[in-house]
C-alpha cells in the first residue's frame, strides 16, 4: 500500500475579490484502502469512527487532513491533529478558521487566521453531476424557480454544471456558518438570485432565520471555480459583523 506524501499537495491561488486571495491546498488521490499503519506513517490520527468506516471514507478523511495540515503550514504555524466535532466538522486550532472538502478523487482545504477578520469559511468541491444524479439532487437542492433560472446557463457552463454549482455553493455556505448556527438546516434556507459567470460569483437571499447575525432577508455571495471538466469548487467567506461576500 502506498500513502500519498505531503509533497503531493499542491497550492491553488484563488483570488476571490480585490482584497482577498485564498491559498487552497489540494491533492488528487486514488481512493485505495489506507490502513492504520498508513495513518501512523503520515502522522495523522485516525479516530475510531474513521477506522471503522468504509475504505472510501478513510481515504477521504486521510487526504483531507493532509491538505489541512499543508494549509495550516502556509500560515507559518505548526499543524496539530484536527479533531472531529459533534456535527462531523473539523476542530481547528485556536485562532484559525478553515474548511475541508473532498470529492471522489480530489481533496482540498483552506485555513485563515481569525485575525484577518474572517469568522468562518466554507470550501466545497463537487464532481459534476451526471443526469441521474442531477435528477436525484435537483429536487432536494433547487426550487422550481432556481431550476428554471439555472437552465439558461447550461450552454455557457456545461450540462448539469449550474446545478452542481448551486449544490456546492449551498454546502459552502453551510460550512461557513455552521459554527454559529449550531444546527443543520435545509437547502431552501438560501435562494439563488443571480449567477454571474464573468465574476464567478453566485448571489443568494437567505430565507430562514439562522440566528442574530444571520437574519432572514440577508444577502450572501459565494465564489466559484470550474477546476476542470469534472470538478467545480465554491468558497464562502464570512467576515466579522455578519457580512458574507
Amino acid at each position: 500500500m502506498s500513502v500519498t506524501s505531503p509533497e503531493n499537495v499542491s497550492i491553488m491561488q484563488w483570488p476571490v475579490d480585490h482584497a482577498t486571495t485564498l491559498a487552497v491546498a489540494r491533492i488528487g488521490f486514488t481512493p485505495a484502502p489506507i490502513d492504520l499503519d498508513g495513518f501512523r506513517r503520515a502522522g495523522i490520527d485516525c479516530p475510531d469512527s474513521i477506522a471503522a468506516s468504509v475504505p472510501k471514507r478513510r481515504a477521504e478523511f486521510f487526504h483531507g487532513r493532509l491538505c489541512a495540515r499543508a494549509a495550516i503550514g502556509l500560515l507559518g504555524r505548526d499543524a496539530p491533529q484536527i479533531g472531529i466535532g459533534p456535527m462531523r466538522e473539523p476542530l481547528w486550532p485556536a485562532g484559525l478558521v478553515g474548511s475541508i472538502t473532498h470529492a471522489a478523487d480530489l481533496a482540498a482545504a483552506v485555513v485563515l487566521p481569525l485575525a484577518s477578520g474572517y469568522r468562518g469559511v466554507g470550501l466545497d468541491i463537487e464532481t459534476v453531476l451526471g443526469d441521474d444524479g442531477a435528477r436525484e439532487v435537483g429536487g432536494v437542492v433547487a426550487s422550481a424557480d432556481e431550476t428554471r433560472y439555472l437552465a439558461a446557463f447550461e450552454q455557457a457552463l456545461g450540462r448539469n454544471v449550474p446545478l452542481t454549482l448551486l449544490f456546492s455553493a449551498k454546502e459552502s455556505f453551510f460550512k461557513a456558518v455552521h459554527g454559529a448556527v449550531g444546527r443543520y438546516f435545509n437547502f431552501d434556507a438560501l435562494e439563488l438570485e443571480r449567477l454571474d459567470v464573468a465574476a464567478r460569483r453566485m448571489h443568494f437571499r437567505q430565507c430562514e432565520d439562522l440566528g442574530p447575525d444571520l437574519p432572514p432577508g440577508s444577502r450572501h455571495a459565494v465564489h466559484f471555480q470550474l477546476l476542470d471538466a469534472a470538478h467545480v469548487a465554491t468558497v464562502c467567506l464570512w467576515r466579522r459583523g455578519g457580512e458574507i461576500a
